[in-house]
């Protein structure tokens, strides 16, 4: 078994499901760190330690408001310029750490197909009508493309 080092940039995001009535909301991570890999054949399992932030982002929606502003607004549809005067934004930056692992099985020298990956991540996040989102798990898998050498 074969071992290597290489540093990753990491952004992504998802959704918030299972919402209060009149509420959504999304979370997103942007993180860098390091990757620690194998190599057995075509087979490369791997550890990552990432470290950066993460905001989370809830809208609180006022249907009355929505209403009142749409009757007066009849009959033009509401853009988005008026989402402001009918939704209150809750926002949070904090920082961030993962740690997760995975493997990925290859295919070329530049593609991979990720089998399985499985990371957690705690972030400090500094209101707290939102820290409940502040520990978080991800599973994941798909295609991966790499580039520069190989």
């Amino acid at each position: 078994m074969t071992s290597g080092r290489s540093w990753l940039v990491d952004v992504g995001g998802c959704k918030i499901l299972n919402q209060k009535p009149n509420f959504s909301g999304d979370i997103m991570l942007y993180q860098a760190g390091m990757r620690l890999a194998g190599r057995a054949g075509r087979w490369q399992p791997f550890v990552q330690f990432l470290a950066g932030g993460k905001r989370v982002t809830l809208d609180e929606v006022f249907p009355e408001k929505r209403a009142a502003l749409e009757a007066q607004l009849s009959p033009r549809p509401l853009g988005y310029e008026f989402h402001s005067q009918w939704t209150r934004m809750h926002q949070a930056n904090g920082f961030t750490l993962t740690v997760g692992g995975g493997i990925d099985l290859a295919l070329t020298r530049a593609a991979t197909w990720r089998i399985a990956s499985m990371d957690l991540s705690h972030a400090w996040l500094p209101q707290p009508e939102i820290a409940s989102y502040s520990t978080s798990a991800r599973f994941s898998m798909g295609m991966n493309i790499r580039f520069g050498n190989w």
